[in-house]
């Protein structure tokens, strides 16, 4: 008998069921997109140039990487070949409407959900996640895809990865912003693993209506009082990572921060699409907020 009975009390946690049930549950949402790539041999694959560099720098010896920009509604500007490998992100959790549209005419379609946990569009090729960019977890990816690779990958540890996120409890995310850097940089260059134990067991610590409840109420409670966001209804299917704010004031970000409402630069050393970058503020709509929350950010967007 392996299992240890007795002796200390580990992490307390509710066991809710997986999510996304048949995933294969991987160190991170880049060797997830790894791991279709390799499942399905591709040789060739469509990026959008508003992708973070992380995921092509981790594909790219393994097949050629070609580049195309996106349009106003978030779609391709230029033809691509309906029978090449295209890589679409469903930017900020709202674009599944764009995702229907594709799948129309791309059989070969592979769908980076790493902002959008809650979406199910399935492909034959493939969709990935990334679960820390919508809970508090140290790392992690998730691949559902019809093939699948014959290899027995090692178990990820996750313990070295913790830091920022006991110090964000014990003091405030400022003081533990710059283990998240390292944090976040100890993943580059990792090979695939599973996902550790560690990870799954805060996985299954998520009660996922209620995330998805608070995202949605807060999302919509920002759309009715600052609206001024990109141009795509959400389908039944979106649940939003963020509110992607636009705007043309270039030092309201500073502003924000300055007033403790972090947001992030989604990805500060693309290549192209610089106006995206630019002009898109990813306001925090998360679990951890409520309405009185968000009623600081409009207040403090309009004092602005």
């Amino acid at each position: 008998m392996n299992k240890e009975i007795g002796g200390y009390f580990g992490l307390d946690c509710n066991f809710y069921p997986e999510y996304h049930n048949g995933g294969i549950y991987l160190n991170s949402g880049r060797n997830a997109l790894l791991y279709i790539i390799l499942a399905n041999n591709i040789q060739k694959l469509h990026i959008p140039y508003f992708t973070c560099s992380v995921v092509w720098k981790n594909i790219e010896q393994h097949c050629e990487i070609i580049f195309y920009q996106l349009d106003n509604n978030f779609l391709p500007t230029k033809d691509i070949p309906t029978s090449d490998y295209l890589l679409y992100t469903n930017y900020f959790g709202v674009c599944s409407k764009q995702i229907s549209i594709l799948k129309k005419n791309y059989k070969n379609l592979i769908i980076d959900h790493s902002q959008a946990f809650y979406s199910k569009h399935l492909t034959r090729i493939g969709v990935f996640y990334s679960p820390r960019k919508f809970f508090g977890l140290p790392d992690g990816g998730i691949a559902i895809c019809d093939d699948k690779l014959c290899i027995d990958f090692d178990l990820d540890i996750s313990e070295h990865r913790l830091s920022h996120l006991v110090k964000r409890v014990e003091y405030n995310a400022s003081y533990g912003y710059e283990d998240f850097k390292k944090n976040d940089a100890s993943l580059d260059n990792e090979p695939i693993k599973y996902m550790s134990n560690l990870t799954k067991l805060l996985l299954s610590n998520i009660d996922y209506n209620k995330v998805r409840q608070q995202r949605l109420e807060n999302y919509f409670y920002l759309s009715k009082h600052l609206g001024q966001t990109i141009n795509i209804e959400l389908d039944g299917d979106d649940v939003p990572m963020v509110y992607p704010y636009i705007t043309k004031q270039k030092d309201l970000r500073k502003y924000l921060i300055d007033n403790k409402i972090y947001t992030a630069t989604y990805w500060p050393d693309i290549l192209n699409d610089f106006e995206f970058r630019d002009s898109i503020i990813p306001i925090p709509i998360d679990q951890r907020y409520f309405v009185n929350d968000m009623q600081y950010i409009v207040d403090t967007i309009i004092r602005y």
